[in-house]
């Protein structure tokens, strides 16, 4: 397995989730362009344990959806995204 480091300026997964959220217009938009229900994308953003995650097997999909439409993502978005693909 790989360890995905991010840049200097940390950035906490929340922070970063969010900026995938925002990049494809909102929760709705990503649900529609990725072909998932709302409610399994904002399960990622509202994980039970508090902290927001894109499980590894949904991380793929999300980033070759952004890749397709041609959503730019933040650098630290991709590499949390391209963590399932590398791993």
């Amino acid at each position: 397995m790989h360890v995905i480091r991010f840049s200097d300026n940390v950035r906490c997964m929340d922070e970063i989730i969010a900026q995938i959220f925002t990049a494809f217009g909102g929760q709705t938009k990503l649900a529609q362009a990725t072909g998932l229900s709302i409610s399994t994308v904002d399960s990622w953003k509202n994980a039970r344990n508090g902290k927001p995650n894109i499980p590894e097997w949904r991380r793929s999909l999300v980033l070759a959806t952004a890749r397709r439409l041609n959503i730019e993502l933040p650098s630290d978005a991709v590499l949390y995204l391209s963590q399932a693909i590398a791993a």
